[in-house]
């Protein structure tokens, strides 16, 4: 008995390690020039149903850790506004094999037509402001001519799903139209029907301050309108000053 707990206690360190090292998949984002690329999404797809899935955020160096996968074949996708996605060689997971090291992905800038565009003090794509990731839409010409939905499916950790959105994986998000939420209860069809060309920005707010107590700590996304933009086919719709869940 005395060596039984001897042999317990020399192999549960190991086994306690191997439990936190479970289903962990690393790697790192690049720009076409090689450098780290940040705050993109990596989604987490099981093969063969691609429908499902588990999604993160890489940080300001472009790396990116998921953990808690299940044993099976997967691939990863990786999406950044204003680059094309990027699909990684399948690969495995096995209870021998639980890690996984990505080959580093290289995303290259979406296809545009910039021959009649003119730039003049332009706002960069991605900016952090006050512990809020801002999306520029309108700096990026990639955005024109998609609809406020595909918009919000480039802005980096954000996952839509069919009618579900979800930020680094958490779902129930508020979703704000120029901090306010709006009447209309079918919001992902209002996303289907506004033009992205009508959006400044988009502001993401993974951890949600004092002002926001009554939207929870799922994150907030407020999209921020140009000027003078109708919403709906029957008018301007009108907005609340209340949080709406999502």
């Amino acid at each position: 008995m005395k060596h039984f707990f001897t042999l317990c206690l020399l192999t549960a360190p190991t086994l306690f390690a191997q439990a936190q090292t479970a289903g962990q998949i690393t790697g790192q984002l690049r720009d076409e020039h090689q450098q780290p690329l940040p705050f993109a999404t990596v989604l987490l797809q099981p093969l063969p149903d691609t429908t499902a899935g588990r999604a993160t955020q890489a940080g300001a160096d472009g790396r990116y850790l998921l953990t808690g996968a299940q044993p099976g074949r997967y691939r990863l996708v990786a999406m950044q506004l204003g680059y094309q996605r990027q699909y990684s060689a399948p690969f495995e997971l096995t209870a021998a094999r639980p890690t996984y090291q990505v080959p580093p992905m290289q995303l290259r800038p979406a296809a545009q037509q910039l021959a009649s565009v003119q730039v003049v003090g332009q706002k960069p794509l991605l900016e952090l402001q006050g512990g809020k990731l801002v999306v520029n839409v309108a700096a990026s010409p990639s955005a024109a001519g998609g609809t406020a939905l595909e918009a919000l499916q480039k802005v980096p950790g954000l996952l839509v799903l069919g009618n579900r959105l979800s930020l680094a994986g958490r779902e129930g998000l508020t979703i704000l139209l120029d901090g306010r939420t709006t009447h209309y209860t079918d919001v992902v069809s209002l996303l289907k029907d506004l033009p992205s060309s009508n959006i400044e920005r988009i502001e993401v707010l993974s951890q949600p301050g004092a002002a926001y107590d009554a939207a929870g700590s799922a994150g907030v996304i407020n999209i921020i309108l140009k000027q003078n933009t109708d919403l709906g086919t029957n008018g301007t719709l009108g907005l609340t000053g209340g949080y709406g869940r999502f």
